[in-house]
């Protein structure tokens, strides 16, 4: 079902020319693939191990660490979170990434490939009522609950700190030669960054009827490498994915605009990051930074804490055994220590960090969704 679309968007004469400038923080992944538990290999000469996978806990750790540290913070992704995916989560046909993705309130996806590994029902049926975010494709037609996601048309809009964020995600443009032509004989596909680029001027043409939007971030499982440049003016920043290629630039776009770009890797090695400075007097967003986070090597990692009865992950019991064995033993998990990272420039203090050690759960609430309940069994 489509969620509840923006509030109308004030004339450009209501900008209070006295604000400060906003600080908007852009997180990212890309092509997890349902790699949700923590590997290490070892070295057979030295016998060093290290992280391999990081694993979901890294991941909510620094999302929550990043939230608490500026509460205008988004967490994205570009697609293929699911297909192709790791045992521990393929087993029960994905949807312990899902529910993982969900606990740490992911706030908007593009459509992957992989989403249509099983055919456009599955999508339609399994797939988007199972997640609490919008799946966005902008590039598709002929699916009314694909269009319906988000705000509709995929774009979605969200509010954070006065400003409105609009998302925009295309899948790419090979997506014939990677999907069972069944699943697109009722869709029609048009070229990406087109797509994109149209949508995002939507987003910015002032009229309120189709939505509008602050600043623009598009979602694109595309590759970034070859398509960062052709990106338009009304576009602030991008997160790429698709081909598990690591990409972290500020760029200049077609209409010679500067865009961060961004593509954190694949099955959740890197973390993408970007910042943006939002003026509301001006209207202006400028890119601050642009850069990958390595979390194998990240600095916060989980501690075991006493099991405790519905502790996360759920369902633990009912797992295959081979499944079960990939899952903390100890049940339940918190973030462990580490450095503040850098605050967030602004003239008001900063909240207070929070006071209770965070779960996969902790790394917010998830979102109300607006459509039907997922399938009550998931049938192998």
């Amino acid at each position: 079902m489509r969620r509840p679309g923006p509030a109308a968007a004030p004339a450009a004469g209501d900008a209070d020319p006295a604000a400060s400038a906003r600080t908007i923080d852009l997180l990212g992944i890309t092509d997890l693939h349902g790699h949700i538990s923590r590997t290490t290999q070892t070295d057979r000469d030295t016998g060093q191990a290290s992280v391999e996978d990081p694993g979901a806990v890294t991941l909510a750790c620094e999302v929550a660490a990043a939230r608490a540290a500026n509460p205008n913070t988004l967490f994205v992704s570009a697609g293929d979170s699911v297909g192709g995916s790791a045992y521990v989560s393929s087993i029960l046909q994905d949807r312990p990434t899902m529910e993982t993705l969900n606990a740490m309130s992911l706030d908007a996806s593009a459509l992957g490939n992989h989403e249509l590994d099983q055919g456009l029902t599955d999508l339609e049926t399994r797939i988007l009522p199972a997640s609490n975010f919008p799946i966005l494709a902008a590039n598709v037609s002929g699916s009314a609950p694909l269009t319906a996601e988000g705000s509709g048309k995929g774009a979605y809009i969200k509010e954070v700190g006065g400003v409105r964020v609009g998302f925009v995600g295309v899948v790419t443009d090979e997506l014939p030669t990677l999907v069972s032509p069944s699943a697109l004989s009722s869709l029609t596909l048009s070229p990406a960054v087109a797509a994109a680029n149209a949508r995002a001027a939507e987003l910015k043409d002032g009229d309120p009827a189709n939505g509008e939007a602050d600043v623009v971030v598009v979602l694109s499982h595309e590759d970034a490498a070859t398509t960062a440049t052709s990106f338009g003016g009304s576009v602030d920043a991008v997160f790429s994915g698709h081909t598990h290629v690591p990409f972290a630039q500020t760029v200049t776009g077609v209409e010679g605009n500067r865009i961060a770009v961004v593509q954190a890797d694949h099955y959740g090695w890197a973390l993408g990051r970007i910042r943006l400075s939002y003026d509301p007097a001006s209207r202006k967003t400028t890119v601050v930074s642009a850069d990958n986070e390595d979390l194998r090597s990240s600095s916060l990692h989980h501690r075991r804490l006493r099991a405790s009865p519905g502790s996360w992950p759920r369902r633990r019991r009912t797992l295959p055994p081979r499944a079960a064995s990939r899952w903390p033993r100890s049940g339940r998990t918190s973030c462990a220590a580490r450095t503040a990272p850098a605050p967030v420039p602004t003239a008001a203090p900063s909240p207070p960090p929070p006071t209770s050690s965070p779960s996969p759960s902790a790394a917010g609430s998830p979102p109300t969704s607006s459509r039907p309940a997922p399938p009550a069994t998931w049938a192998s």
